[in-house]
């Protein structure tokens, strides 16, 4: 990937957050093991996957593309923590450090795609995909 250090530095984040989202889940009722919990997890592996897969890519778009997967990925674990912490479903702690967690994955992968790009638009790398 371009920038060797940050991509990697994002991934052992988003290891950290699926860590996270593990434990912070446990506490969770059983009744929704098939709902938020099952959501939650799936995505916060989804964002270390689209990770790796780009790492093995060639080209600016593939991993530009991987690298928006990921991003989109974070933002719907953070729908997803939004609701949880709505309905009262584990601490407050545990929360706040995947959010934090969370944001941080969020601007690390802003700042890769920026790179990735190079200043191509989002428009010029959908269609050169």
């Amino acid at each position: 990937m371009a920038q060797d250090y940050d991509d990697a530095h994002a991934w052992l984040k988003a290891i950290e957050l699926t860590e996270c989202i593990h434990k912070l889940t446990q506490s969770f009722f059983e009744h929704e093991v098939h709902g938020l919990t099952s959501q939650m997890r799936r995505a916060s592996v989804s964002v270390l996957s689209y990770l790796a897969e780009g790492r093995g890519r060639l080209t600016s778009c593939e991993i530009h593309k991987l690298l928006r997967l990921a991003q989109d990925s974070t933002y719907e674990l953070q729908n997803h923590l939004l609701v949880a912490k709505r309905l009262g479903l584990g601490c407050k702690e545990a929360f706040e450090e995947a959010e934090a967690l969370g944001n941080e994955i969020i601007t690390q992968l802003g700042s890769l795609i920026q790179t990735v790009s190079g200043g191509v638009s989002s428009r010029e790398l959908a269609v050169k995909s």
